[in-house]
């Protein structure tokens, strides 16, 4: 706590079984901190089932709302939008809770893949917010039970973990390793989340300690013989130890008394439970029984509607149960309660009958509906567990409608974790309740596939959009299969890798479509000739995709018009079409941003950039930069990509001390996002960096490059040219050549012209030079020729390399045409001055 009053927050993780004392130690230090100054705001995550997504989040942020001046909210106020998505209470319910450039209609699947950017906005504005409450007062966080808390939850605390080293803020948490290594996926994503702090593995007591803990807590003498047979029987873990003495004791009149081992250890600790609750009334069992399914926290107006109680009877089983320190009391205002320990409340829950479980949760769902008929939207996913829970005697139709809605919520919350498990639920009531409506069917899993995309489940998508596709075409509909079609290929195109499968699908909804809906038809045929183009077929696709332009501008749908205008402007890139992509992605910034497409008019605003970056318009390319800046302001999205266009042109400019700074701040960036694409594009510039600066250490440069050779498809041609470079400069010639031969095929014909081409055909023309190939130096004019006047890029807009006519001007003195290689070094110091 000390380092995060200083500034220097961090993540300690407790980990342990089950009672080892992981939230008696959180409580400890909890203690400590509110001793030293600092607030402290609990995050309790829940077994049992129906909490909303973010659940501890949601507790802890309500916490520290409810201590928090409201300027400081003002200062975090760019964000509480976006976290109002989570917890509508912290704005005013007038403020519209909808995401800046959320997409609808027709067109929701297809621009889909856009939401993940979203989710890091809304973690950025929580950390902010965290960031303010700990601004006047060091916090610390406690998240218990990590293994029952939901994906998104944990995703969010990750991100959480890296930001709080910044911050004055000490996390906590909590989980039990047994429960987590049931799940390989959350037992990584787990041990993910431990490598960003210090985890620390709590062990049970040793024999020594666990005599002294008999003789402190029951105040009477220990046998040898008893502390043994208590170590074997709990390995010494305290709150079985606990349990286990509450029962010893209890025959035991005087204190002096010595404790003997001539007792029937419970070989569990709901038996040590059990026996402890055995003095309780017939009626506070029953009404913790009730308790222990209604959810993480429950309160006295649901439990009355549940039991069918006074509200005498219930406050006397509950002062009973607080008494027996089973239940704490946590609002006296509104009578709320939560279980002391979460092991309490599922050895309960263990002791109901089938037969009884199911009839309380359909209870505990209608009393849900009746207790909260004025704000069912936050109760949705409890709703859709205890319907699902009820079931077979529930019914099927709620717990589906339920799960179906809460999923919605989920995925406009940004949970996409929580909504694909409540898409899965609502799949399984369908199931359960023999619904034969295969439509529905093919809806639920439409948007399930979506959700695990947008969670970056890929292979799980895939196969759940497979299901979809196969119903749609059973059904004979057109409309299911054009949903299908665009779903996967938004995540799935042939860019990544070649999908013939893919290319059929389109082209099976474009047939089943025929004249009707026209919009969706001019997107799926777009998405048609980006598939022929990615796989060979450049002339057929591009022909494609002016058709497909064309009739979504017949059809005067904005959308389908954006749809078609940024697919033909991907194929359109290459060395060929400098103009054309200017004036596309021109039109796409602006109708982007008129229909509230923020983030398409961002990234057509970076396509603009690259275009004038390549014409070498360094007047144009400053103001470029200045809108993508504004635009980014307006629309909240602030994520590396304006440090990215600052480096590019220091680069360009030789200001190499403001590129780096721009490159490290961009570095920070990526970092906090984990973006793939960010995280690339900042090492390739500080590695352009080192190469100027001659600092590189070529071992390392070789690896890197090679690496990426092996494990992109993509890239591997760039990296391919980079090794070669390489070789060259570094007097390895023979290792240059062997690269070359392996891109140079047919007079280089086998080098996509994409926008890369350029960049390529350059590197490799210094290797032609390098290693005296005069035949291929002259294929390598040829190609260069058209473009002697432009500047040459790698990716998009990530750096210049110069003038092409510098390129030029070494082949033409390779191949003896010396009066040419002059004057194209002229015109590349010209251009070059400029």
């Amino acid at each position: 706590m000390i380092e995060a009053t200083a500034g220097r927050g961090r993540l300690v993780v407790l980990a342990g079984e089950p009672g080892i004392g992981k939230t008696r130690l959180a409580q400890e230090t909890a203690r400590f901190a509110v001793a030293t100054g600092a607030r402290v705001a609990w995050g309790r995550c829940w077994a049992g089932g129906g909490a909303p997504a973010f659940w501890p989040w949601i507790q802890l942020i309500r916490e520290c709302l409810d201590a928090t001046p409201g300027e400081l909210l003002t200062e975090a106020n760019p964000g509480l939008s976006y976290i109002a998505q989570i917890l509508p209470e912290l704005v005013g319910a007038k403020t519209p809770h909808r995401m800046p450039g959320d997409p609808g209609g027709a067109f929701k699947l297809a621009e889909a893949s856009r939401e993940p950017g979203k989710r890091f906005v809304l973690f950025d504005a929580i950390a902010n917010l965290l960031k303010a409450f700990a601004a006047s007062v060091p916090l610390m966080i406690v998240l218990d039970d990590l293994h029952d808390a939901d994906e998104d939850s944990l995703l969010l605390l990750r991100f959480v973990a890296r930001e709080a080293q910044q911050m004055r803020i000490l996390l906590v948490a909590s989980y039990r390793e047994v429960d987590v290594r049931r799940s390989h996926e959350r037992s990584e994503l787990i041990a993910e989340i431990g490598r960003e702090g210090t985890t620390i593995p709590l062990r049970g007591l040793s024999l020594t300690e666990v005599r002294e803990f008999i003789e402190r807590n029951a105040q009477r003498p220990a046998e040898s013989q008893t502390t043994l047979s208590l170590h074997h029987a709990t390995n010494g873990n305290p709150f079985f130890l606990d349990e286990i003495l509450r029962l010893m004791t209890a025959g035991h009149g005087s204190p002096r008394t010595k404790l003997d081992s001539s007792f029937e250890a419970p070989d569990s600790v709901r038996a040590a439970i059990r026996l402890h609750m055995a003095p309780l009334a017939e009626q506070t069992k029953s009404v913790l029984g009730i308790a222990s399914l209604i959810g993480p926290e429950f309160d006295l107006a649901l439990l009355q509607n549940v039991s069918g109680l006074t509200t005498a009877q219930l406050i006397e089983a509950l002062d009973e149960s607080i008494a027996s320190s089973l239940v704490s009391q946590i609002s006296e205002a509104f009578y709320r309660y939560r279980f002391t320990h979460a092991i309490t409340a599922e050895a309960l829950r263990s002791e109901l009958s089938t037969a009884t479980r199911v009839r309380l949760h359909e209870r505990i769902a209608a009393g849900i509906e009746q207790v909260c008929a004025e704000d069912l939207e936050s109760h949705l996913a409890r709703l859709a567990h205890h319907y699902f829970e009820a079931l077979p005697i529930g019914t099927a139709e709620k717990a589906i409608e339920f799960a179906r809605r809460g999923a919605q919520r989920a995925r406009d919350q940004l949970a996409f974790a929580e909504a694909s498990r409540l898409y899965a639920m609502a799949l399984g009531a369908m199931t359960a309740g023999r619904r034969s409506d295969e439509i529905a069917r093919c809806d639920l899993l439409l948007e399930m596939g979506e959700s695990q995309a947008l969670g970056r489940s890929l292979d799980e998508a895939r196969g759940t959009f497979e299901q979809a596709v196969q119903i749609a075409r059973k059904l004979g509909r057109s409309d299911l299969l054009s949903r299908a079609a665009l779903a996967v290929s938004t995540w799935f195109s042939s860019f990544f890798a070649p999908d013939a499968s893919l290319k059929a699908l389109i082209a099976e909804a474009i047939t089943a479509l025929g004249q009707n809906d026209i919009p969706i038809r001019a997107t799926l045929t777009a998405r048609l000739a980006s598939e022929y183009h990615w796989n060979g077929e450049q002339e057929r696709g591009r022909a494609l995709c002016e058709e497909a332009v064309a009739v979504a501008r017949r059809a005067d749908d904005q959308r389908a018009v954006l749809a078609t205008l940024w697919v033909q402007n991907e194929i359109n890139w290459g060395p060929a079409n400098l103009e054309a992509r200017l004036a596309s992605s021109t039109a796409i910034a602006s109708l982007a941003e008129s229909i509230g497409d923020y983030q398409r008019a961002l990234r057509a605003h970076e396509m603009r950039f690259t275009a004038l970056l390549e014409m070498g318009d360094i007047p144009t390319l400053d103001e470029e930069v200045q809108a993508y800046t504004t635009l980014a302001e307006k629309s909240g999205e602030q994520f590396g990509i304006v440090q990215r266009l600052h480096a590019a042109l220091a680069f360009l400019k030789g200001d190499f001390n403001e590129a780096v700074r721009q490159t490290q701040e961009l570095l920070r960036h990526a970092q906090r996002r984990q973006d793939p694409a960010l995280l690339v594009c900042a090492a390739v510039l500080m590695e352009y960096v080192s190469t100027e600066r001659a600092q590189i250490d070529l071992v390392e440069l070789e690896s890197r490059r090679k690496a990426v050779v092996q494990q992109s498809s993509t890239m591997a041609p760039v990296a391919r040219a980079g090794l070669a470079v390489f070789y060259a400069s570094t007097g390895q010639p023979a290792e240059a050549r062997a690269e070359l031969e392996s891109l140079a095929g047919n007079d280089f014909a086998s080098i996509r012209r994409d926008w890369n081409w350029l960049a390529i055909i350059c590197w490799l023309s210094l290797v032609c030079v390098a290693v005296d190939d005069a035949r291929r130096a002259a294929v390598a004019y040829e190609l260069l020729l058209p473009y002697a006047e432009r500047n040459v890029t790698l990716g998009w807009g990530n750096l210049a390399y110069g003038c092409v006519g510098r390129f030029l001007g070494m082949l033409a003195w390779k191949i003896g045409r010396m009066d040419d290689a002059q004057t194209h070094f002229e015109q590349a110091l010209v251009l070059e001055r400029k």
